[in-house]
């Protein structure tokens, strides 16, 4: 951490990646040491994910933030079903936990198309570049004049036609919800012992104006805290609705914002199969009025 500190980046800006193959389970420094590090927001990831001795419960324990699946479950993914339906449910599992996910060694376009429907958060791989010099990523990704830029453009819309050829739409939903104001949401809780987490991605997180980076229990609290007092049953009862009924429902709450006073957030969602007996609720928010700034 003083590394990147002195480099003069925020510690999130940094993600320190942990191979499936060590035996997690066993190692208690080791989670004493991602929990103490992770205070500085940085992010951790399961690289290899599939190969190795770590479990899905152990992954939520450790406050993981990414979970990297390994390639030989990528390889060749649009002819094997089976392997299809493995990533499609370590990727639902991962976003019910609010865990990013990460398609390690893609190397075909047919790879890439098979997998963006399936929604990781990231996919990486030899199709795009293979590891490079500080002097090279320069070039290929920076500098508009060099010829390395021109050929990454000119292999950027070959993908795009590969996929119009294929009938597939390219957009990216993630710029989409971001243009549109729009955030995403998981709440996990267990009434009976009083245990709440709320999960946000970024465009949550900035409609919240969360003043730091908040592990989910925080989150739930500092989202609580500043519902108006006149809207706290309305949205007690909002959420009963999401767990109740197989749809999903709204609720419209005014909220404290910290910089633009009270405002109107919607809330929609539903409740989802979460893999534990925790209650799971899923769905997006975002400021409909802002009753400071009109008033």
């Amino acid at each position: 951490f003083e590394r990147v500190r002195a480099a003069g980046l925020p510690g999130s800006a940094l993600t320190v990646e942990i191979t499936e193959s060590m035996e997690l389970q066993s190692s208690q420094q080791l989670v004493d040491t991602v929990r103490q590090m992770k205070k500085h927001n940085i992010n951790f990831a399961i690289d290899d994910f599939g190969t190795g001795y770590s479990n899905l419960g152990y992954l939520k324990q450790m406050n993981v933030d990414e979970i990297k699946i390994d390639r030989m479950f990528v390889s060749g993914i649009e002819k094997e079903t089976y392997n299809h339906k493995l990533v499609s449910n370590v990727i639902e599992f991962a976003k019910g936990n609010a865990i990013r996910t990460c398609c390690e060694g893609v190397e075909t376009t047919s790879e890439l198309v098979t997998l963006e429907p399936l929604l990781p958060d990231l996919i990486q791989g030899y199709l795009f570049d293979k590891p490079n010099t500080a002097q090279s990523i320069e070039k290929t990704y920076i500098d508009t004049t060099a010829k390395q830029y021109r050929e990454r453009q000119q292999f950027i819309q070959k993908i795009h036609e590969f996929k119009e050829s294929s009938g597939v739409v390219h957009f990216d939903p993630q710029a989409v919800m971001r243009a549109s104001g729009v955030g995403l949401w998981i709440m996990r809780f267990h009434e009976g012992k009083r245990y709440f987490e709320l999960h946000l991605d970024e465009t949550a997180e900035q409609l919240l104006a969360l003043p730091e980076k908040l592990s989910p229990r925080e989150c739930f609290a500092y989202w609580q805290s500043r519902l108006h007092p006149e809207y706290v049953e309305r949205v007690q009862e909002g959420l009963q609705k999401m767990v109740q009924c197989d749809r999903v429902m709204q609720t419209e709450f005014l909220w404290g914002h910290p910089q633009s006073g009270d405002v109107k957030i919607v809330f929609s969602g539903k409740r989802i199969n979460g893999p534990d007996s925790m209650v799971v609720l899923e769905g997006y928010c975002e400021v409909v009025t802002d009753t400071a700034q009109k008033g």
